[in-house]
């Protein structure tokens, strides 16, 4: 139940073959999108972000935590996989961006934090 800020995306849907939300399209494609949360109050031990490109190579994933980067510019395929992260000891502000050079669409299935809380 974590509220969720967003960048403005042209256009955004829920995809029927079950990738998840989908950013952008090839004729409305996304350059660049944000999720942003400042709602966990505890540390963060994990993070998992699963998502999935419509065109190999052109997303990049990246993911700050309390400003500090966990990691930068991950590519991330066609195939929806779970980009996760652990072994964290971070708290404050998480920020999830995705950078995308392609005309396609990029999606996010899901988003997991593991925390422990104050």
């Amino acid at each position: 139940n974590v509220t969720w800020t967003q960048t403005a995306a042209t256009y955004t849907a829920i995809d029927n073959n079950g990738r998840g939300a989908q950013i952008g399209s090839s004729s409305s494609p996304v350059s660049s999108f944000t999720l942003s949360t400042s709602e966990i109050s505890g540390t963060i031990t994990k993070i998992t972000v699963n998502a999935s490109m419509a065109s190999k190579g052109a997303a990049k994933l990246s993911i700050t935590i309390g400003g500090k980067t966990v990691v930068s510019e991950r590519a991330v395929t066609t195939t929806a996989t779970d980009y996760a992260y652990e072994d964290l000891s971070l708290s404050g502000e998480i920020v999830i961006s995705f950078s995308n050079t392609a005309s396609k669409a990029f999606y996010i299935k899901s988003i997991t934090i593991e925390y422990i809380p104050e």
